[in-house]
């Protein structure tokens, strides 16, 4: 058996079919033996994606589209996610002091 490799990369894409296919009642257990992903990287995204929808799995990726930074410093200063200042800085890359003036 394979070794699971770490800090491989997953498109979204990847990431929502395989949290689809677990909604849909397949196991976690096979769909980590199928696409070689560990049981709990694959139980994180479902976390997330239950959390978060669509966007919780992005919190991983450094791409973020512009749209999505917009909404993250308005929920930031509108008190909405003062728990989330790290994922400020990392989806923003920038300190939140600049967008409070």
């Amino acid at each position: 058996m394979e070794r699971f490799r770490k800090n491989q990369h997953h498109s979204l894409e990847k990431k929502v079919e395989l949290v689809s296919r677990f909604m849909l009642g397949e196991s976690v257990k096979n769909l980590s033996v199928e696409q070689n992903i560990s049981e709990p990287v694959i139980r994180y995204w479902v976390d997330q994606f239950k959390k978060n929808g669509v966007e919780g799995l992005l919190l991983r990726n450094n791409n973020y589209s512009p749209e999505f930074k917009r909404e993250i410093i308005l929920k930031v200063l509108n008190g909405d996610i003062s728990s989330y200042r790290g994922v400020f800085r990392k989806v923003c890359q920038t300190p939140l002091g600049k967008y409070n003036s």
